[in-house]
């Protein structure tokens, strides 16, 4: 179902790029961490909102919370997030969090993209840090992933914003006696899901894209 996943071959040399095993032996999949980073931020860009940097702290807490899940075989939110969040160090104002499981990395970014919890998590443009983790599943879940994405938007922290990503324009054969000039796009800050307990500790819900069989 899913592609031999950490193994690329670049210029005929074989590059093995396998799970990392943290200290206390668990396994998370850097590479696929690596992917879901880049693709987030390719979202962001799309919509005029600033990259995340990566956090050691968030990714931590994220790789914590992918292990817990794949250990249940299931997903679910970090009871603890804001807790964990300041416990971490981290000055925060917001703290949200996405969860998921399934085949790769691309089926469960589209989930979230196609969840609108997930989806004002993931491009709020207050965020300005992000901590990524993914873990394989085993049992009835071998073969899929789990992933946890953890946002922050840190204190005295100005939002930056960027232009939004527009497709280039297609030329036509005809000249045009006076090209209409194209309206500027700027992006609405949108608010977050409501809070739970914890203030400002904002969860988007849960994906599971498990059953999808990737082409």
């Amino acid at each position: 179902m899913r592609l031999f996943r950490g193994v690329a071959v670049v210029a005929g040399t074989l590059i093995v790029l396998a799970g990392v095993r943290t200290a206390n032996g668990q396994v998370f999949e850097r590479a696929d961490e690596l992917q879901s980073r880049v693709l987030v931020n390719a979202s962001r860009a799309a919509a005029g909102a600033a990259p995340l940097a990566e956090s050691p702290e968030l990714d931590k807490m994220a790789r914590a919370q992918a292990a817990r899940m794949a250990a249940r075989g299931e997903i679910y939110h970090n009871p603890n997030l804001g807790s964990d969040a300041s416990a971490s160090g981290l000055r925060w104002v917001r703290v949200g969090e996405n969860v998921g499981v399934g085949p790769n990395i691309p089926v469960i970014h589209a989930a979230f993209l196609a969840s609108p919890h997930h989806r004002d998590n993931l491009l709020f443009p207050q965020y300005s840090i992000m901590g990524m983790g993914v873990v394989p599943g085993t049992g009835d879940k071998s073969g899929m992933i789990f992933v946890a994405h953890v946002f922050a938007q840190l204190a005295g922290a100005a939002p930056r914003v960027v232009a939004p990503v527009r497709p280039a324009p297609v030329h036509t054969a005809a000249p045009l006696a006076m090209p209409t000039p194209m309206p500027v796009v700027r992006p609405v800050a949108t608010a977050p899901p409501a809070p739970t307990a914890t203030p400002n500790a904002v969860i988007g819900g849960v994906v599971d894209s498990s059953d999808v069989i990737p082409d």
